[in-house]
Parts: structure tokens; sequence; C-alpha cells
């Protein structure tokens, strides 16, 4: 559900497309089998409840993935054939961002890696992981 506010009124519509409710709303209320589950600002939502970034890359190098799990702000590191997620996020200010951490160990290991980019938390991610399931068409 969205909520859009015009001239001083107040407007709530629905949608399913998480994408647009964040871009688009004030603020977002998530509903599970009825039930409000969440409710606040797009991205105060996506900072309580999703706040691990991804770094994702592939690499025909087969490699040993407990070096990126040894990293102290990564959670977890899942491979499918030679796609690679890394999760995790920065404790600490003076701490380099997850994607430096994560070149830097690949090159000190001399792992030849592609199409690299990060992924921030999004909507999207906040409604998984609270109703456990994909939006359906």
């Amino acid at each position: 559900m969205r909520e859009i506010r015009a001239e001083g009124r107040t407007v709530f519509m629905t949608t399913h497309l998480m994408e647009e409710a964040e871009k688009l709303c004030d603020r977002v209320a998530i509903v599970d089998h009825g039930k409000v589950v969440a409710l606040g600002t797009p991205a105060a939502l996506v900072r309580k409840l999703a706040p691990e970034s991804r770094v994702v890359f592939t690499t025909n190098n087969p490699f040993n993935l407990q070096g990126l799990r040894a990293i102290s702000s990564v959670s977890h590191v899942e491979q499918d054939g030679q796609k690679v997620i890394v999760y995790g996020r920065s404790i600490a200010i003076s701490q380099p961002p997850l994607i430096s951490e994560v070149v830097n160990l690949l090159s000190t290991q001399g792992v030849t890696f592609n199409d690299m980019r990060m992924e921030q938390p999004t909507l999207e991610d906040v409604f998984l992981l609270l109703t456990g399931r994909a939006m359906r068409d």
C-alpha cells in the first residue's frame, strides 16, 4: 500500500510493485495475510530490515570461498556456477567499503573476475524477508 499526499490530502493506493512503491511513496505498509507487518518510509524500512549490500561477480577461476567469508563485514557467500554473491555491510566508518574488500582479496589471490557490481538492498528485499515469498502475478 502506498500513501500519496496531494494538496493536504492523504491518498492510499495499493501496488504489488515494490520498486514503484519505493520510488513514489512517502510511507509504505507491507501487508501479509491481511496484517500490516511493516510500516514506515521506504528508506527507513530498508535501513532497518535489510541493511546488507551485495557484491555480485562472475569468475571462470575456481577458488576457495573461505577467504571471502573471512572478511569481517561479510555475513555469507553464495555461489551458483560462475556467479558469486557476497553479502555484508561495512560496520565502521573507518572500514573500507565491502566492494573494496572483495576486490582486494580477489586481487591478492590472483582470481580474475567479470561483471562485478554492488547491489544495495531494496524494498523488495524487505518484502521477501518479512513475507518469505516473492510477489506473484
